[in-house]
Order: C-alpha cells, then structure tokens, then sequence
C-alpha cells in the first residue's frame, strides 16, 4: 500500500505452531537450571552478565530486521505474546510445513545477542551462537 507516498507493508500474520511434543519437552530443558548452567560456565569468553535461560513462545520473522523500536511495537500490537523478532525460523518453519510425508517435527532455538535497538552491539554475538548450539544439544541428547 502507498500512503502519501510512503511504502507502508499491511500486516497479514501467518503464524506456525510448535508441535505439542516438543513444546513440553523445551519446558523441561527451562527448568533444568543445572545443565543451563554448565552450558554457562563452560564459555571462555565474553559474555552477558545474565543467567543462561529458556523463553518459551512465539518469534516474529520477517525478510529483514531494522533497528527501529516503532517497528518492534507495532509487531507486539499483532501478537501480544511475541518474546523475539528475527529473520530465519520461518523459513525453517515453513519448509518443515511444505515437506512430504513423514512432516519433521520442528522447533527453533535463538539466544538473544542484542535487542536490534540503538544500542546494538555485536560483541556477545559467538556466546549467542555457543549458548544456542550447546542447549539444543543438551536438549537433543536429553530430552528427545
């Protein structure tokens, strides 16, 4: 839609759900503090002075992500519930939706590196990477 000409893209959500399955099985991983931990503790290098956790619930995607708060608010007015917005897991949702049978069972695991604002900063972006990599192994190994 062109408004006084501006772009303006109308928001037509199509929303993939996770499998009920696995939705209960990454509420196990959550709780399990003491594997979080290890995960935490195993890293080397620069990291967040956080706890390593799990926030289970429903990503925004999108073919871009923009370093705008206006953006991001208007998401959360679609959907109240949205804990992220990125680029990739729809894509892999989608392609594990369009896929023959027997359909994969899928799930995206993203750890948060910065929050796309004006203080964006990519210097936790490889324990971002190690912290995902890590507790989807621990998920894969102890909960599948």
């Amino acid at each position: 839609m062109v408004k006084d000409s501006e772009v303006v893209f109308s928001a037509a959500p199509h929303q993939l759900g996770l499998d009920p399955f696995v939705r209960g099985k990454i509420g196990l991983l959550s709780r399990d503090h003491s594997a979080l931990a290890e995960i935490q503790n195993a890293w080397q290098g620069a990291a967040p002075k956080t706890t390593l956790s799990v926030h289970l619930g429903p990503v925004a995607c999108g073919a871009a992500v923009r370093q705008d708060g206006t953006v991001a608010a208007e998401i959360k007015k679609q959907h109240r519930k949205v804990i992220g917005i990125e680029m990739e897991t729809y894509g892999v949702y989608s392609a594990a939706a369009e896929a023959p049978a027997p359909q994969p069972k899928v799930f995206s695991f993203k750890a948060v590196s910065d929050f796309a604002d004006k203080h964006k900063k990519d210097q936790f972006q490889a324990y971002a990477a190690y912290a995902s990599a890590n507790a989807i192994r621990v998920f894969v190994e102890k909960y599948l």
